[in-house]
């Protein structure tokens, strides 16, 4: 069984709040980080390896399957 305060980060992450900072992050990455590594200003090494893991991380908390209701 999960601690209290790791089910409730969960919740929250699956939950309205989680998946709107979920996009703000995505935009972020899409928007501001991208076009900094495109002019040097950032290794993009180690910026494809984050993003991959974000996804990844992304995909296994939100495509969990639920109970319908």
């Amino acid at each position: 069984m999960p601690l209290p305060l790791v089910a409730r980060a969960c919740r929250f992450v699956r939950g309205d709040g989680g998946l709107t900072i979920t996009v703000a992050i995505l935009a972020l990455f899409l928007f501001a980080v991208y076009p900094m590594a495109e002019v040097g200003a950032i290794a993009t090494g180690w910026l494809d390896v984050v993003f991959g893991v974000f996804l990844i991380a992304c995909a296994t908390l939100f495509l969990e399957p639920r109970p319908l209701v």
